[in-house]
């Protein structure tokens, strides 16, 4: 088949379509694919953004261990700047500059918190003289909520290493429970 034959305008008995036909056709597809790739891109920026709390949060994680195992005689950080300060030892914190310099933490459309779990007692003193606490919860919620939002779900871990997600605006709240599921 040849360009003629599918191009044709005229119609004489042959298969194939006019330059109109065509020109409709094509604007059709152009416009049904023109509505559906911005969704398509905010759906994949809530996915990166939602991967990235999700890492974040293993990363407060894994940090609050490092804590507890070199600084904090076994106890949790009480918040993040305690985290973001060097052990005695060395120059680095547990957690980058950038993102312990606060309280409450936004990056990649999320907010972190960190607090005391449901059933933390107070912990011994660390290594620069801090309080810690027995147990810890870490929080992460989308700054915008919603299909046309930074994400469409909510995150929290605790020292047990479980990360919680719900679809809410709000973190899930201890005890973890339905409708609340661990991520695995």
């Amino acid at each position: 088949m040849d360009v003629k034959t599918i191009l044709s305008t005229e119609r004489s008995g042959e298969q194939g379509y006019t330059v109109n036909e065509f020109l409709v056709l094509s604007t059709v597809v152009l416009v049904i694919v023109g509505l559906a790739v911005p969704g398509l891109l905010r759906m994949r920026r809530q996915a990166n953004n939602e991967a990235f709390a999700i890492e974040q949060l293993r990363t407060i994680s894994a940090s609050q261990f490092a804590y507890a195992r070199s600084c904090g005689s076994g106890g949790y950080a009480v918040d993040f700047g305690v985290l973001g300060k060097p052990p005695i030892d060395s120059t680095t914190g547990f957690l980058p500059a950038e993102f312990s310099r606060t309280e409450t933490p936004q990056q990649h459309g999320y907010h972190f918190g960190l607090d005391a779990s449901a059933t933390a007692t107070a912990g011994p003193l660390d290594c620069h003289g801090i309080p810690t606490q027995s147990g810890y919860i870490a929080t992460a919620k989308p700054a915008e909520f919603g299909i046309a939002g930074t994400g469409r779900r909510s995150f929290a871990i605790t020292s047990k290493n479980t990360i919680w997600q719900v679809r809410s605006g709000s973190p899930p709240d201890e005890p973890f429970a339905i409708p609340e599921l661990p991520l695995d």
